[in-house]
């Protein structure tokens, strides 16, 4: 009898995926040796108190994290995968990631069951857990999440929460499932108290509808940080890379973009070299302004390439929450005796790829003129909107030419686009000045331009 070649090829698609994995995340996980293989996400629900006009899992929650994937199996299955972790000696910085966490019970037991499994294991170890922060609402809830917090320091984990709000202008995109309307100055007052006292990072996204309340959203965002002492730079900005951006609603990002500039190089006593350093230092030019003009060692920008996502429900891999979906299950892990006993292969090109992949060479973006500027889609988005998570969306794309073009604009108005020039690598500023003379140069915006 011959050999069974589709069986050995089946066989050594998986040993390639799990030789990827051991030279890559999990030596990560080891020895800390590459800052880009470093994030472990725990996917252990979808369930939400807002209906987020934007939000993925609002939408497709029940495909991403199907019903049937019950609280009892993800908690027994979080308890495996962090005794699977310590058993390896794996300490990688880890993301809880649910629709909202921090509003119920499950939320709070995966969060003590991790700070209960790493106290004091490997100290400085990282812990964060995105939050809409809706849990200030209820007393009760607070002081669960005090107390979560006195955990984690006694057991020497870093608990980082982020603080995703929109403002109290934008707030009306985040509306609750219950119609209670939360959108106050009282619970913003809590919000920034809160921010100030435990370190939050602040983490509002720049949407399509009502685009035009951002210059003023963005000045009540200054007002109460300046109102609580918060350092007025503690705003990480990241524009909603989904299809419904209209013309108008590019012309109207491009203004907002105009404005925060100009406010910002105020902000820095009009002096080009506070300003360089707001922009290429610590604070990033609140990320929607540095990030293009900035280089990572990473193929596209997100987290994605990073970070391993396991949904704790079924203790399967995907490249991210927002591509759960069956199609793209990249892995399980497989349980005996009450352990994880090992790591079984779905998809070793997918896996691959996930990790590795230039953004710049997707299709459409090998021969865009600002790929070397273009922070990128989402692919979770654009699987959602082209059913490849390879193809940009149309309308996105015009919305990060018209961010650039804004940019350069505005540079060249305060006459420091030379110095801003000075700061990035020669490939970036090559894209800067082609794309001026093609489209900045002229009156009407990328929005309306053929």
């Amino acid at each position: 009898m011959g050999e069974d070649l589709s069986s050995t090829f089946e066989y050594q698609n998986k040993q390639i995926g799990l030789s990827f994995l051991e030279h890559t995340i999990f030596r990560g996980w080891k020895t800390n040796f590459h800052q880009s293989w470093k994030n472990l996400e725990l996917f252990i629900g979808g369930k939400c108190n807002l209906a987020c006009k934007y939000c993925y899992l609002h939408k497709y929650g029940d495909q991403l994290f199907p019903k049937y994937l019950d609280d009892s199996t993800t908690i027994k299955n979080l308890e495996l995968v962090c005794d699977w972790l310590l058993e390896n000696a794996y300490y990688p910085d880890i993301e809880i990631f649910s629709g909202e966490p921090l509003i119920n019970e499950k939320g709070f037991i995966a969060i003590d069951l991790v700070l209960d499994k790493f106290a004091n294991k490997y100290p400085g170890m990282k812990l964060t857990i995105p939050t809409n922060m809706t849990f200030l609402l209820n007393d009760m809830l607070t002081s669960k999440v005090e107390e979560l917090y006195v955990k984690a320091a006694q057991g020497n984990v870093k608990l980082l929460l982020s603080a995703s709000v929109d403002g109290k202008y934008c707030g009306v995109n985040r509306p609750m499932k219950n119609g209670l309307e939360y959108n106050t100055d009282e619970f913003y007052d809590k919000v920034f108290a809160f921010i100030k006292k435990h370190g939050l990072g602040l983490h509002p996204m720049v949407y399509s509808e009502n685009i035009e309340l951002w210059p003023a959203n963005f000045l009540w965002f200054q007002e109460m940080l300046n109102k609580f002492q918060i350092d007025w730079t503690n705003l990480y900005l990241l524009e909603v890379r989904n299809y419904n951006w209209s013309i108008q609603e590019v012309i109207l990002f491009e203004k907002f973009i105009d404005f925060l500039i100009r406010w910002t190089f105020k902000q820095c006593n009009s002096n080009v070299d506070e300003y360089i350093k707001f922009m290429f230092g610590h604070s990033h030019g609140f990320n929607i302004l540095g990030s293009p003009l900035s280089s990572v060692d990473r193929g596209i920008g997100c987290s994605i390439q990073s970070t391993l996502v396991l949904r704790v429900g079924d203790l399967a891999i995907f490249p991210c929450h927002r591509l759960s979906y069956p199609i793209f299950k990249l892995g399980h892990f497989i349980t005996q005796e009450n352990r994880i006993s090992g790591l079984e292969i779905d998809n070793v090109e997918m896996l691959i790829v996930k990790h590795t992949f230039e953004g710049r060479t997707m299709p459409i973006c090998e021969s865009c003129l600002i790929k070397d500027l273009c922070s990128l889609g989402c692919l979770g988005s654009q699987f959602e909107v082209t059913g490849d998570l390879f193809s940009p969306i149309p309308t996105v794309c015009r919305l990060e030419h018209g961010k650039i073009i804004a940019m350069i604009r505005t540079y060249k108005d305060l006459d420091i686009y030379d110095d801003v020039m000075s700061r990035i690598s020669k490939a970036k500023k090559y894209a800067m000045e082609e794309l001026y003379v093609l489209r900045g140069n002229k009156e009407t915006s990328i929005g309306i331009s053929n």
